[in-house]
């Protein structure tokens, strides 16, 4: 892992401005330079990995950002900075209430990681989530069914998005279903 200090992390820290003025950066940085994974590159990975991990970001900034950041430069991660990112996602999907970042985090889980792992994040986030966050769980389940070629894996997930369209919230049930549709209207099936 790339090392810096937390003395730069608290630098940053001191104010939403220059915490939001620092996200900005980062993206635009990693946006502008998507085929350019230089040793930099890398180290503005782990600094938001780092700040993710460690609750360093303000609620009020635009996370979606940055989970955008690891959609754009999945293939230049390393596998520690995937088991990172896993691990955030897991144990901070609802922490940004922003509809996008609950919409990235989805599709990494299910499109991006696509996998066993994936999987137990998700079905761990159904256990544990509720609101809006929740409602993002079922394109989860979608993506990681159409990402993959596994069909014990694809009806696992199957079977969590059937048990989504039960659900106590209409709206998650509406999104289940909605997932559901979109699956077999794509004709995905489990054979």
């Amino acid at each position: 892992m790339s090392s810096f200090s937390a003395r730069d992390l608290t630098k940053i820290c001191r104010s939403n401005d220059r915490v939001s003025n620092w996200v900005d950066e980062v993206s635009e940085y990693c946006f502008e330079n998507p085929a350019e994974f230089t040793p930099e590159h890398a180290r503005q990975i782990d600094v938001v990995l780092e700040f993710l991990r460690l609750d360093l970001l303000p609620k009020e900034i635009d996370a979606a950002n940055l989970f955008l950041l690891f959609q754009q430069d999945w293939g230049g991660l390393n596998a520690e900075q995937k088991s990172r990112l896993l691990e955030i996602i897991d144990f901070k999907f609802d922490r940004y209430p922003d509809f996008l970042a609950y919409h990235v985090q989805a599709e990494l889980l299910g499109r991006f990681f696509r996998s066993i792992e994936a999987a137990d994040v998700i079905e761990k986030l159904v256990e544990r989530l509720s609101g809006t966050a929740r409602q993002f769980l079922p394109l989860a389940c979608e993506e990681l069914i159409k990402a993959n070629d596994d069909i014990s894996l694809r009806r696992r997930m199957f079977k969590v998005l059937v048990r989504l369209r039960s659900d106590d919230d209409g709206c998650v049930r509406n999104e289940a279903e909605e997932s559901f549709r979109r699956l077999l209207s794509n004709g995905v099936s489990l054979d």
